[in-house]
């Protein structure tokens, strides 16, 4: 009698195990992280912003060595979760650059820019799209 209550609550216990092993690989899914998958910004081929026409390319090694002299200029700002991943850039000649980065968030989105023009930096940022 004793070795039939064990199986009886072994049985139970494995069958809960397994139900919270579900919930939480996924079957109860949270809505606020499906609407943060959802808050996107596509970022477009160019874009104007006074009269400068801004085309978006990819990083290059001289780009990245732009980046990086900010960052050693903005030591405060290196591992911000407002710049973490990668950026998108835009180029408007031969040195200005504008790298974006943009974020979900559960109000839409938010975003940064560090801004390279005229051989200084600054930065801006919002909520919604910066394009």
């Amino acid at each position: 009698m004793c070795f039939r209550r064990f199986i009886h609550a072994r049985i139970l216990y494995d069958a809960l195990a397994m139900s919270a092993l579900l919930l939480a690989a996924g079957c109860g899914q949270n809505p606020e992280a499906v609407a943060l998958a959802e808050a996107s910004v596509d970022a477009p081929t160019t874009l104007t912003d006074g009269g400068t026409t801004w085309t978006r390319t990819d990083i290059s090694t001289a780009d990245q060595e732009c980046l990086a002299m900010f960052f050693q200029k903005n030591q405060q700002l290196v591992g911000s979760p407002d710049m973490d991943g990668q950026p998108v850039l835009y180029t408007s000649g031969k040195s200005d650059r504008r790298f974006y980065w943009v974020s979900a968030t559960a109000d839409g989105s938010r975003w940064t820019c560090v801004h390279f023009e005229k051989g200084r930096f600054r930065t801006s940022d919002g909520t919604g799209s910066p394009f």
